[in-house]
């Protein structure tokens, strides 16, 4: 009995121990989680997206900078000051523009295109091909409108892609809190594929020369003109989605001098005369007289180049931009990113015989389609379009009482990131330095500028011993110095393929991309004796803890299987087997 007891204390005394080893090591690591929960709250609980920056970067406008917030409420507040500006903003493929119809006033928003001549507004009996409803939200009401008047003649327009018809009804058109006319208009009865999916206007105003009119019927701009409301000369500034129209010229600080004038060769559309294309600093190599002219035009919002051209651009592309799904040369939307492809230059025919450049960048010819992107640049069977994407960024002043067209940089800034949109008056692409040199560049983390670790960990940032960063300008790869470590916002355990955007000064938009090699957590890590000596710690600590429970568990299982008679038991049949059949006898 004795010796039945002491087996039983022997076993118990045994998992006892290999319990009390877990606990141990269970309240060590319940320690270790609340040092990183500790750690975490010193760093202000945040956990930073770098993936996502520029989404957020409205919110850091407000709480981080807000001497920028303040510079851009200004210049909104000189914006509303000017009679002859109004506001603009993009759709899913061109800018729209609001205005009021009839008495008493019916708001509704037109497309601007300075590709046609026509202005018209779907009414309510506006169906498409399959005489469904338009896809719209809103109709001109002519019976609403006491000072609508039918005038009843046919009127039908066909574009590139799209067309409608209707009637001609005349009715007050007023510019919101600006100019006003009785003008007459096309009311929309049949579509086909004008309003896409996603259309945000109920109409579209055309800008083009009084022989593109459909019927003859006056322009509105002409009209404006001929009444005198209105000097011969309007402006276009695009900038992602954020736009300005003026019926004048623009104010002097609305862009950056000079302006760059092209003749007006053809005066229906807006032709001018193109002598050549670059892809990334490099000529495609064409003479200059193998170049069409080509139509200046807001409402088509891809560049659109004769097959020759067009091959000779898309083998620059695929040379210089970066690896891509092949769908994507053939009108699919992909993902990639358009801050790595390659600027492209269009050089036009100046007034004085020579040239001068429009720098048309990746994040405008590779655009967003939902969560994806896709090429704005396609194939014309004669001639060349200069569509939306080459205004992007740039100031477009139509000046028709002189038969021109002037380009230059616009001054307005990104809704997104608030950083200027204007595209580069001198395209450099090379850059040098580290990290911090261009932390004061438009809302860069400021805690990119600390240089060591302990300020950069005080400050609420992340440090990085080594690693390497790019910085892509005009979609040119640069490197920059990372060998003595960098400061940025990242992640517990570190950030990988990082990617920010924002605007430098004689660079234009540029995106740094960062990774960093260190192999500890972000957090804290100036205060370690070295990253080796922690890891091989780390390493030491975890193999002694796998040991310990190996041979704990070898002793449970030796244990577990041992015999349970006493071991003097040399065989027969006793009190220990009574549960068992005696052995047979013969």
């Amino acid at each position: 009995m004795a010796k039945s007891l002491f087996h039983f204390a022997e076993r118990f005394s045994t998992k006892f121990s290999l319990r009390c080893f877990l606990l141990l090591n269970m309240l060590f690591l319940t320690y270790q989680l609340r040092g990183l929960e500790k750690i975490y709250s010193e760093l202000g609980g945040r956990s930073y997206n770098l993936r996502r920056k520029t989404k957020v970067h409205k919110h850091l406008l407000k709480h981080q900078y807000p001497h920028n917030v303040s510079l851009l409420n200004e210049r909104d507040k000189l914006h509303r000051e000017d009679e002859h500006s109004y506001s603009l903003r993009s759709t899913s493929y061109a800018y729209v523009l609001q205005m009021e119809l009839g008495t008493p006033p019916q708001t509704l928003e037109f497309l601007i295109d300075t590709g046609s001549a026509n202005m018209a507004i779907a009414g309510p009996e506006c169906e498409d091909e399959h005489s469904h409803k338009c896809r719209i939200d809103d109709f001109y009401y002519p019976d609403k409108s006491s000072t609508s008047k039918r005038i009843g003649h046919p009127v039908e327009t066909e574009y590139g892609k799209g067309s409608w018809s209707g009637e001609v009804y005349s009715d007050v058109v007023s510019f919101p809190g600006g100019p006003s006319i009785i003008a007459e208009f096309a009311v929309i009865k049949r579509e086909k594929e004008f309003f896409l999916k996603n259309s945000v206007n109920e109409g579209i105003l055309g800008l083009a020369y009084k022989s593109l009119s459909s019927n003859q019927i006056e322009p509105l701009f002409d009209q404006l003109v001929h009444e005198k409301k209105t000097p011969d000369v309007f402006t276009l500034s695009l900038c992602n989605g954020n736009g300005r129209f003026w019926l004048d010229y623009p104010s002097e600080d609305e862009f950056y001098s000079p302006i760059h004038w092209t003749r007006v060769i053809h005066r229906a559309w807006y032709t001018v005369r193109m002598t050549g294309i670059d892809v990334a600093g490099q000529s495609l190599g064409l003479s200059p007289y193998s170049y069409p002219p080509a139509i200046v035009d807001s409402g088509t919002t891809d560049i659109l180049l004769e097959p020759e051209i067009y091959i000779a651009v898309i083998a620059m592309l695929k040379k210089n931009g970066p690896a891509v799904d092949e769908r994507f040369w053939n009108n699919y939307c992909v993902d990639t990113d358009p801050y790595k492809w390659p600027y492209i230059t269009i050089y036009l025919k100046n007034m004085k015989g020579g040239s001068f450049a429009l720098t048309i960048l990746g994040k405008h010819y590779v655009r967003k389609q939902d969560q994806f992107f896709c090429l704005s640049i396609g194939a014309k069977q004669f001639g060349a379009v200069l569509g939306e994407v080459t205004l992007e960024g740039n100031v477009a002043i139509f000046d028709r009482s002189n038969h021109r067209v002037g380009f230059a940089p616009s001054n307005l800034t990104d809704p997104e990131t608030g950083a200027p949109c204007g595209n580069p008056i001198h395209i450099n692409t090379s850059i040098s330095g580290k990290l911090r040199d261009f932390c004061q560049a438009p809302f860069m983390p400021h805690v990119s500028c600390y240089e060591t670790c302990e300020a950069c960990v005080n400050k609420g940032g992340a440090w990085c011993p080594q690693g390497r960063i790019f910085v892509w300008i005009n979609g040119v790869k640069s490197r920059l110095d990372a060998s003595t470590g960098f400061c940025w916002l990242g992640y517990t355990f570190g950030f990988q393929s990082t990617k920010f955007q924002t605007y430098l000064k004689g660079h234009g938009s540029v995106e740094f991309e960062l990774e960093c090699y260190s192999i500890l957590p972000m957090y804290k890590q100036c205060i370690l004796k070295g990253e080796w000596l922690f890891a091989i710690v780390v390493v030491v600590s975890f193999a002694a803890t796998i040991l310990c429970v190996c041979i704990c568990c070898r002793k449970v299982y030796e244990a577990d299987t041992r015999e349970e008679y006493p071991s003097h038991y040399s065989g027969g049949y006793n009190q220990y087997d009574q549960h068992r059949n005696p052995p047979f006898e013969r």
